[in-house]
C-alpha cells in the first residue's frame, strides 16, 4: 500500500520483476491488503475501505476483477487477514466494529460472521479491543489465532 492508501503489486516470473503496477482505482483509499493463494495463479486480495468494510479483488493468472464489498454487513476497526483453510474454502479474520474478533468464510458465497471473542489469556470482559489477528493453518481442520491486545501483549488461541 503506498502512502496515498493505494494498493501497488509487482509480478515475478521466475527471473525478474515486473514494474509496479496500480490495481485499485485512483482515490480509493485502502489500508494493508491480505492475499492468500486460491489456486494455479489465483489470488484474492482482501483490504479495509475508509468506511470499515472489507474488499476482495480477484486474480484469474491475468487480469484482476473489480473491487467488491465482502458484505455491505461486516464492518472491521482492523487489517483482515485471510486464509486458504481448505480447498476453495477462504477463512477471513478481522476486529470487528465491538472491538472483538470476527470470522467469515467463504466456499463460494461468504458466511454470516461469527463473534470469536477475547482470544486466550486476555481479558473477556475487556472492550479494550484488539489489533489486526493473523491465522495460521496448522493442520487439517485446525488453525492457530494470534492478535495483539491493546496492552501490547500477543493473544493466542487453537481452534479445530
Amino acid at each position: 500500500t503506498g502512502t496515498n492508501k493505494t494498493i501497488y503489486e509487482k509480478q515475478y516470473n521466475g527471473t525478474t520483476w515486473s514494474t509496479l503496477q496500480q490495481i485499485n482505482a485512483n482515490g480509493s483509499s485502502y489500508g494493508n491488503p491480505s492475499v492468500v493463494v486460491t489456486g494455479t495463479n489465483t489470488l484474492a486480495l482482501f483490504a479495509l475501505g475508509p468506511n470499515g468494510t472489507i474488499s476482495e479483488k480477484q486474480f484469474n493468472g491475468t487480469a484482476w476483477s473489480a473491487l467488491q464489498q465482502v458484505s455491505s454487513s461486516k464492518t472491521a476497526n482492523s487489517k483482515p487477514n485471510a486464509i486458504r483453510s481448505a480447498t476453495n474454502k477462504i477463512d477471513l479474520f478481522y476486529v470487528g466494529s465491538g472491538g472483538y474478533l470476527e470470522q467469515t468464510y467463504s466456499n463460494s458465497t461468504w458466511s454470516a460472521s461469527t463473534l470469536l471473542g477475547a482470544p486466550n489469556g486476555s481479558n473477556p470482559n475487556s472492550t479494550a479491543g484488539y489489533q489486526a489477528p493473523y491465522a495460521v493453518p496448522t493442520g487439517s481442520n485446525t488453525l492457530q489465532l494470534y492478535a495483539t491486545g491493546t496492552d501490547g501483549a500477543v493473544y493466542q488461541s487453537l481452534y479445530q
